[in-house]
């Protein structure tokens, strides 16, 4: 095994690798030009095998993700610069499969939907920064299908469509408040 390092051209160092028969091969850490630690993540083969972690210059976790043989595979974090979680997926080789999660810097839910083989599947939700329900819809195979809500931030119904394969059908109602508006004349939108 054959140890290498890096370094900028200060001579801080910047990176520390293994390789064997000219391919990396065990744990590999980078390093901000400061001396933190940006990013440590194992090898095999030549791939990323296992856990790659990403740090902010400032120490703090900036991503985690697992890999299989140089792909992506398993739960996959994101972290906000204040350390809240941003985001978490499920990832299948390149593609998101299964749930995903998004959040604001409070740590309030911004949205939550699934996906399969890299398209959106099912019911997906997104909320304010208050928690409210924002907006709802449904994806069959990618594509926008089913009955699709929109409300306010206070929670007051705003819009509802009916969608058929990525297409808004013609009838939606509109709220303001107080009274509800049906539009029924307009001709199918492609989305």
């Amino acid at each position: 095994m054959l140890k290498g390092r890096e370094y900028f051209k200060k001579g801080q160092l910047r990176s520390k690798r293994s390789f064997v028969k000219g391919s990396l091969e065990g744990p590999v850490k980078t390093y901000y030009e400061s001396g933190q630690l940006k990013s440590e993540a194992d090898y095999k083969d030549g791939k990323r095998d296992g856990l790659l972690k990403e740090y902010y210059e400032s120490g703090k976790l900036k991503t985690e993700k697992t890999f299989k043989a140089g792909n992506p595979e398993g739960l996959s974090k994101a972290y906000h610069t204040n350390g809240q979680l941003q985001k978490e997926e499920i990832l299948k080789g390149r593609h998101l499969d299964g749930l995903s999660k998004m959040y604001y810097e409070n740590g309030q839910l911004a949205s939550e939907g699934y996906f399969r083989n890299g398209m959106r599947e099912g019911p997906v939700k997104w909320y304010y920064a208050n928690g409210q329900l924002q907006e709802e819809k449904s994806y069959r195979n990618g594509r926008q299908h089913g009955l699709a809500r929109k409300y306010s931030k206070t929670g007051q119904l705003m819009r509802e469509e009916v969608w058929t394969c990525g297409v808004v059908e013609a009838l939606f109602k509109e709220f303001d408040g107080k009274t509800m508006v049906i539009r029924g004349n307009q001709r199918k939108i492609q989305a």
